[in-house]
C-alpha cells in the first residue's frame, strides 16, 4: 500500500491508496510526458532505475528522451527557501523539525517513507525551479504539491491546455449520449485512448507511446513556445496561444457535420506552429470516450476478473479519468 498524506494546520493525516492503481496512474503519466515532452531529466544517481537490462523504458536513454543530469548548483539554497515556504503550517513544521533532529542523533529520518514524500517533494520542486523546467512528480509527491498552494497548473502549458481539451471533449461526449450511458462510461485522456489501443502488451505501450512522438512533434514544439512565453511572462505570446486555443474550443463544439467542415477550415488559417498544433488538438477533442481502452488496460495488466479490478477501477476513476 502507499501512504497519501493529508495536510491539516495540527495534523498530518496519512491514509492509504493501492499500490497497483498508483502504479498504474504512474505508468499512464510517463506515456504521456514521452509524447509531450521533450525531455525527461533524471539525476544520474537515480538514473539506474530507468536505464537497468529490464527495464521498459530503456529506449529512452538511448533515443535521448532521457537525460541524466548532474544535482544542480545551488540546490541547497532554493531547497532550504522552499522548507519555509510549505513547511509552515504548523503540523509540518513539527513533522519537519522531529526528522531533523532524528537525522542528527541517528543518521536517518524517524519516517523512512514519510521523508521520501515529503523532503523528497520539496528537494525535486527545488530542483525543477533552478534548472527552470516542469516537475512531473509521482501521483504521491503530486498530491502533496497541490496542498501547497506553490504548484499551479495554469503555470504548466501542458496542464493548462489538456484541461481546455478535457472539459471540449467532455462537452462533446456529453451531446452523443444519454443521461445512463454518461454515468457509467470511462472518459480516459486521449492520447491515452491512442497509446493503449495501438498496445497489446504491457511492453508495447512504450513503443506505442514512442510511435506517437514523432507524430506529435509539431504539438510538442507549440507546447515548448507556449511554456517559455508563460515562463518569461511574455504576455503578448500567451494571449496568441489563448486565441488558438479558444479557436480549437470553438471548432470542436461545433457538432453538425457542415458547420464543422466550415469552422476547421478556420483551423488553417493559424499562422505558423499554431495551425499544425491546432490540428491536433481538435482531434483529440473528439476522441472516444474510451471504455474499451480501460478494459484493455486491466487485461494487459491480468487486473480483470481479481479483486483488484473494483479498487483499480475506482483508483482510476477518481484520480485519473475525466469527470
Amino acid at each position: 500500500m502507499w501512504g497519501l498524506v493529508a495536510v491539516g494546520q495540527e495534523e498530518l493525516k496519512w491514509s492509504t491508496a493501492g499500490w497497483c492503481g498508483i502504479a498504474l496512474e504512474s505508468l499512464l503519466t510517463v506515456l504521456g510526458a514521452i509524447v509531450l515532452r521533450d525531455r525527461m531529466l533524471v539525476e544520474q544517481k537515480h538514473v539506474e532505475a530507468w536505464t537497468g537490462e529490464s527495464s521498459p523504458v530503456l529506449g529512452l536513454h538511448a533515443r535521448g528522451i532521457l537525460c541524466p543530469i548532474p544535482e544542480p548548483d545551488g540546490l541547497p539554497q532554493v531547497r532550504s527557501r522552499y522548507y519555509k515556504e510549505i513547511f509552515h503550517v504548523p503540523a509540518l513544521q513539527r513533522w519537519h523539525k522531529e526528522n531533523i533532529a532524528a537525522m542528527r542523533a541517528n543518521g536517518e529520518a524517524a519516517s523512512a517513507y514519510g521523508s521520501q514524500v515529503l523532503w523528497g517533494s520539496v528537494g525535486y520542486l527545488a530542483r525543477s525551479a533552478v534548472l527552470n523546467v516542469t516537475y512531473v512528480g509521482h501521483p504521491v509527491r503530486r498530491r502533496f504539491l497541490a496542498q501547497s498552494g506553490l504548484v499551479r497548473p495554469d503555470g504548466d502549458a501542458v496542464a493548462r491546455t489538456f484541461a481546455m481539451i478535457d472539459a471540449v471533449r467532455g462537452r462533446y461526449l456529453a451531446a452523443l449520449e444519454d443521461t445512463a450511458t454518461r454515468l457509467l462510461r470511462f472518459v480516459v485522456p486521449p492520447l491515452l485512448v491512442e497509446i493503449i489501443e495501438n498496445a497489446r502488451t504491457p511492453e508495447d505501450l512504450v513503443l506505442a507511446a514512442l510511435q506517437m512522438r514523432e507524430e506529435y512533434r509539431p504539438l510538442r514544439r507549440w507546447l515548448g513556445q507556449f511554456q517559455r512565453a508563460l515562463d518569461l511572462g511574455n504576455r503578448e505570446y500567451v494571449l496568441e496561444c489563448e486565441s488558438m486555443l479558444a479557436g480549437v474550443k470553438k471548432t470542436s463544439e461545433t457538432f453538425g457535420s457542415q458547420r464543422h467542415e466550415i469552422a476547421s477550415r478556420t483551423i488553417h488559417t493559424e499562422a505558423g506552429l499554431h495551425r499544425p498544433a491546432a490540428i491536433i488538438l481538435e482531434r483529440l477533442a473528439r476522441t472516444p470516450a474510451g471504455d474499451a481502452a480501460i478494459d484493455r488496460l486491466l487485461g494487459m495488466f491480468g487486473i480483470s476478473g481479481t479483486i483488484l479490478e473494483t479498487p483499480v477501477l475506482t483508483h482510476l476513476r477518481t484520480e485519473v479519468m475525466e469527470s
